[in-house]
C-alpha cells in the first residue's frame, strides 16, 4: 500500500470513529486480523469489548510495565500482542491475543494503521474523565472538609446530566477491622464500573479509609423512590457482595436519610454515625439506615451539642471522676451495660472479684445518684453510655469525618 493509500485509509477511519465511536474501530481491526482485539485505558480498564453487567471483575486487564509511548510488547507466553498508543496526556492499550509470532509485524502494521482513529477516541474520554475526576475530588473535600463550596455548584459545573433538584442520599462503606492497606482509589474505579453495568445512577466517592455512595432519591407520585438499581435492600447488598469478593475483605454500610443537595452533608454525618454506633454496640458486616436506629437516630437528630449534654447530665460526675474515660469506673459500667446488667457476667469480663465489683458499683451509684435496679435507670444508661462511646469515636476520627465540633 502507498503512503497516500495509507494515509487516506487513517483518515477514514477516524471521520467513521468520529461518527461510530470506539466500536468501529475494534470491530475493524478484529475483521483486518481474524484475532480478538481488546482495547484499555491506561488502567487497564477495558474500553472494548463490552463486558458483561455483574462480571465487573472480568473488566480490568493486567498491563505490562515498562512500554514506551507508541511501542510493541509481544508476550510469547501467551501470544500478546500490546501496543501503547499516547493521547494528550492518556494513554490507550490495543491488545491481540493468540498470535502467533510470524504473524506480529504484519499485525503491528494494521495497528499502526489504526492509531490515529484510537487516539482520537481517548483524546475525548480523557476530556471527560478529566472532568470526572473534578467533580469527585470536589465531593471528596466537600466530605472531608465540609468546604465553602456549594454542592448544587459542584453538581451544576461537573457537566454531567444530574438533577439538582431531587433530594440525595449519603452512604458510607468501610471495611472491617482494616487500619490501613487497602486502595479506596481502586476500589472506587471497580464500583464505578459495576454501577455503571448495573445501569445504577449512583456516584461512589472514595475517601482515605471507605466509599461514599452519593444516591439520587427521584419522586414517584410524591413518594421517595430510594436509589435506583442500588438502595433498595437487594441492590445495595449485590454491590456490596460484589465488592467483598473482588478485594477480599468484610464491609459495613451507614445510610443516612434523604435531603435536598444543599444539605447532602447531614446524611454523610448521619451515614458516618450510624457506622460509629453501631460498632461501639459490638455489630459488623451490617448494612443500616440511621432512621432504624430507634432512640439513637431521635438522639442523634437533636445534634451533636444536644447529645454531649445529655451525656454529661447522665454521666457527668463518672467522667469527671475518671478524667479521660481511662479509669475503672466507666469501663465497669460498660461492662455491665454489654452485660445485661448481669454482675456476675461483668465481673468475669473485667477479670475482678465480684465483691470489687459490687464496691464499684456502689460508688457509681453514688456518683450518678442513681439505682441500677431500676429498669429505666438501666434503658437510660444505656444510651447515654453508647451515646458517649460514639461521641467519642467521633471526635478521635475528626481528620476523617470534619464533624461539628463536640
Amino acid at each position: 500500500m502507498s503512503i497516500a493509500t495509507e494515509g487516506q485509509r487513517q483518515l477514514e477511519l477516524v471521520e467513521r470513529v468520529l461518527d461510530e465511536g470506539l466500536p468501529f474501530v475494534a470491530s475493524y481491526l478484529k475483521r483486518v486480523l481474524n484475532r480478538p482485539v481488546i482495547i484499555t485505558d491506561s488502567s487497564g480498564r477495558i474500553h472494548y469489548p463490552e463486558v458483561e453487567a455483574g462480571r465487573t471483575e472480568e473488566a480490568f486487564v493486567e498491563i505490562p510495565s515498562g512500554i514506551g509511548v507508541n511501542e510493541f510488547y509481544y508476550r510469547q507466553g501467551d501470544g500478546c500482542l500490546f501496543y501503547h498508543i499516547g493521547s494528550n496526556g492518556a494513554s490507550a492499550f490495543v491488545i491481540v491475543r493468540d498470535l502467533p509470532p510470524e504473524v506480529v509485524a504484519r499485525t503491528a502494521s494494521v495497528l499502526k494503521g489504526a492509531r490515529l482513529a484510537v487516539k482520537c477516541c481517548f483524546a475525548s474520554f480523557h476530556k471527560f474523565a478529566k472532568s470526572g475526576e473534578r467533580f469527585e475530588r470536589e465531593l471528596r473535600e466537600y466530605f472531608l472538609q465540609k468546604n465553602a463550596s456549594d454542592v448544587r455548584e459542584i453538581f451544576m459545573s461537573s457537566g454531567k446530566d444530574l438533577n439538582i433538584n431531587i433530594p440525595y442520599t449519603a452512604a458510607v462503606m468501610e471495611a472491617e477491622e482494616a487500619e490501613g492497606g487497602i486502595d479506596w482509589g481502586l476500589v472506587g474505579s471497580y464500583s464505578r464500573e459495576y454501577l455503571k453495568k448495573t445501569g445504577s445512577d449512583v456516584i461512589p466517592v472514595a475517601l482515605p479509609t471507605g466509599l461514599v455512595f452519593v444516591v439520587p432519591n427521584p419522586y414517584a407520585d410524591g413518594v421517595f423512590e430510594t436509589g435506583v438499581n442500588w438502595s433498595g435492600s437487594v441492590g445495595r447488598s449485590r454491590c456490596k457482595e460484589f465488592i467483598e469478593k473482588t478485594f477480599s475483605m468484610k464491609t459495613s454500610i451507614g445510610i443516612g436519610q434523604p435531603y435536598p443537595l444543599s444539605d447532602l452533608y447531614k446524611s454523610y454525618q448521619e451515614a458516618c454515625l450510624t457506622l460509629i454506633l453501631l460498632r461501639v454496640m459490638g455489630k459488623k458486616g451490617f448494612v443500616r439506615e440511621f432512621s432504624e436506629l430507634g432512640v439513637f437516630s431521635f438522639l442523634f437528630s437533636q445534634g451533636l451539642s444536644s447529645v454531649k449534654s445529655f451525656c454529661l447530665k447522665t454521666l457527668g460526675p463518672l467522667i469527671e471522676d475518671d478524667g479521660n474515660s481511662t479509669a475503672v469506673l466507666l469501663p465497669t459500667l460498660r461492662s455491665l451495660v454489654d452485660h445485661g446488667f448481669n454482675r456476675s457476667a461483668a465481673a468475669k469480663s473485667l477479670y475482678v472479684h465480684i465483691n470489687t465489683l459490687h464496691y464499684r458499683l456502689s460508688k457509681i451509684e453514688k456518683l450518678i445518684n442513681a439505682d441500677l435496679s431500676q429498669p429505666d435507670v438501666r434503658a437510660n444508661l444505656y444510651i447515654a453510655v453508647k451515646a458517649w462511646d460514639a461521641l467519642c469515636q467521633w471526635r478521635r476520627k475528626r481528620g476523617f469525618f470534619a464533624p461539628e465540633t463536640v
